[in-house]
């Protein structure tokens, strides 16, 4: 079935609407969820076993060969589509970047939450207790696994480089996941207030505050941490200003091309500032316009949308629309 849609019906060769909002949720977030979620699994079974199995081997290696599975699948799709990605615009690049970015820093804010969540229940258990010591070692791993993606798609070394600034859609993911972080750090918040004073009320129930709290004290830690880091990016962003954007003289523009021209959509966009809808024609033509040509053709053209036709022998029309 993917076969016939993907290369007999041509979805690979879309580049307009629901199929590249598709490509980036294949390649930025499902594909890379499946690949962070099975090599975390792996990874905390290999800890397991290292630091010495206290319960039945077969139960402990259920689930290695489907976590597997997902790891070599998921980073099986996830290159495979990269590829697909590298040919298309800037914005596609961009939000497939920024996607898996924000993936594994979900799995990295989970497994440090979780990690929190351990260490805490060791000041009433002992941390070689088998649970305690299993759920310290899944939020390593999870931790590992996500901290190591995210620093391969994020580069936070490089964060603030103009470059990486001017990326399109990227102060739309800070105030995302800013807002999503806080979000569910005040409503932990609320949650520890309100057991705060069940302990308070109810203290001879003989469980203490940080044993009833734990989970929320992890989740209020990580999302703090991740709101805080890119609420000052943001920031950052904001005050250099790397960019002045003024009203652009052209705010849509309508391509007619024969194919998969990314090179060209990238450059008509990055001439015109304006918001570019592609048109494949039904039939190819010989010789299309170089990008050149294109950018060329539009200079000088004010309108709030235009219609540029790639045409034969390597002709440019350029026609503005009212509307």
């Amino acid at each position: 079935l993917w076969r016939w849609h993907w290369l007999r019906v041509g979805v690979r060769t879309q580049i307009f609407g629901f199929s590249t909002v598709l490509l980036v949720f294949i390649t930025g977030v499902a594909s890379i969820g499946v690949f962070a979620l099975g090599l975390t699994i792996t990874l905390s079974i290999i800890l397991e076993l290292a630091t010495g199995v206290q319960g039945p081997l077969a139960t402990l290696l259920d689930p290695l060969g489907a976590a597997i599975a997902g790891a070599v699948v998921g980073a099986l799709v996830f290159v495979y589509h990269l590829r697909i990605v590298g040919g298309r615009s800037a914005g596609v690049r961009a939000a497939t970047s920024l996607a898996t970015a924000g993936v594994s820093l979900a799995v990295a804010a989970t497994g440090f939450g979780v990690t929190v969540n351990a260490l805490l229940a060791t000041a009433s258990t002992p941390l070689l207790s088998g649970d305690i010591r299993s759920l310290l070692l899944a939020g390593l791993s999870a931790l590992l696994v996500g901290g190591a993606l995210w620093w391969v798609t994020w580069r936070p070394r490089e964060a603030s480089q103009p470059q990486r600034v001017e990326t399109p859609g990227r102060r739309i993911f800070l105030v995302i996941i800013f807002g999503l972080s806080a979000l569910v750090a005040l409503i932990t918040l609320l949650v520890i207030g309100f057991q705060l004073f069940s302990f308070l009320l109810d203290a001879g129930s003989g469980e203490s505050f940080v044993e009833s709290s734990r989970q929320a004290l992890g989740l209020l830690t990580a999302t703090v941490l991740v709101a805080a880091y890119h609420f000052t990016i943001w920031r950052k962003d904001r005050a250099d200003d790397v960019t002045t954007q003024s009203a652009p003289r052209i705010a849509r523009v309508t391509l007619v091309t024969s194919g998969d021209n990314a090179e060209l959509v990238d450059a008509v966009r990055a001439a015109t500032g304006a918001k570019v809808t592609i048109l494949q024609r039904a039939e190819p033509v010989t010789r299309e316009p170089d990008v050149a040509a294109a950018v060329t053709a539009l200079e000088g053209v004010e309108a709030a949308h235009v219609l540029v036709v790639a045409g034969a022998k390597g002709k440019v029309a350029v026609i503005p629309l009212t509307a």
